[in-house]
């Protein structure tokens, strides 16, 4: 399973009408939802598309020019923008620890 995400925050778009709603306990369990599907599926791995919050690297897109839509990955990452971790963190270190076992 290549390139997969969730938001741990709504995301609003108004002018293209998309309002995704979101929190930390959302994307916990979307976090459990894949990584169950990559094993009943015997997937070989999994990747989380953005690992950590960008929002530094934000503020450089949006002075070059990026459009707003891209926001949308803003918050997915398994630590937020201070580093802090994310419940569907501790999923995947439990998922991972799993793996190891075997």
């Amino acid at each position: 399973m290549s390139e997969t995400g969730f938001l741990a925050g709504d995301f609003r778009y108004l002018s293209r009408l998309v309002w995704i709603p979101s929190n930390e306990d959302s994307q916990q369990t979307y976090m459990q939802k894949r990584l169950n599907d990559a094993q009943h599926h015997d997937m070989a791995f999994v990747i989380w598309y953005v690992p950590t919050d960008y929002d530094l690297m934000w503020e450089k897109m949006k002075a070059g020019g990026a459009e707003f839509w891209l926001a949308q990955w803003l918050r997915t990452g398994l630590w937020d923008k201070e580093m802090n971790p994310r419940k569907a963190l501790g999923v995947w270190k439990e998922w991972l620890e799993r793996r190891n076992k075997h």
